[in-house]
C-alpha cells in the first residue's frame, strides 16, 4: 500500500469524475505492484460494480489535463477532447491506439488537439479501437 504522504491527491473513499457525464468513481485503494496504482470502483447503471486499475502517473496527468481551464473549443476541439479523455481513461497511449485505428500517432495527436479534421471512417475506426459507440466521441 502506498502511504497517503506519498500520494496525498487521493484518499480512500474519495470520488473522482473521469468524464463529464459519467457517474463518479470511488477510490478504493492506492497501492504499489509493479508500479504505483489507484484502484477505483463505481456502481454501474445495470446494478453491477465497475472496477478500474489506473497507474498513478496516468491518473495524475489526466486529472491535471481536465482541470485546466479550457478555451472555447469548436466541434473539432470538442471531439479531440472527448477522444483523449476516453483514451486516457482506458490507459491507452497514442502510440498504442493509433495503429489499431489505422493512423500514425502524430495524426492522432493532431486530432486530439483539434488541429485536424477526421472522416467518418476514422471516427468509426477510433470508436472500434476504444470499444465505445461512435456517439460517445461526438460533441
Amino acid at each position: 500500500m502506498v502511504s497517503a504522504a506519498e500520494h496525498p491527491e487521493w484518499k480512500r473513499g474519495e470520488q473522482i469524475y473521469l468524464r463529464e457525464r459519467d457517474a463518479p468513481w470511488r477510490v478504493d485503494e492506492v497501492y504499489k505492484d509493479t508500479g504505483a496504482f489507484v484502484r477505483l470502483s463505481r456502481v454501474e447503471p445495470d446494478g453491477g460494480v465497475g472496477r478500474l486499475r489506473v497507474r498513478i502517473e496516468v491518473l495524475r496527468a489526466y486529472m491535471r489535463a481536465i482541470s485546466r481551464p479550457q478555451p472555447e473549443r469548436g466541434v473539432q476541439g470538442e471531439f479531440g477532447y472527448r477522444l483523449r479523455a476516453t483514451r486516457v481513461g482506458r490507459d491507452i497511449s497514442q502510440s498504442e491506439l493509433a495503429p489499431l485505428a489505422g493512423l500514425h500517432w502524430t495524426a492522432l495527436g493532431h486530432i486530439e488537439a483539434g488541429r485536424r479534421n477526421t472522416s467518418l471512417r476514422v471516427l468509426y475506426d477510433l470508436a472500434d479501437a476504444l470499444d465505445v459507440a461512435p456517439s460517445e466521441l461526438l460533441p
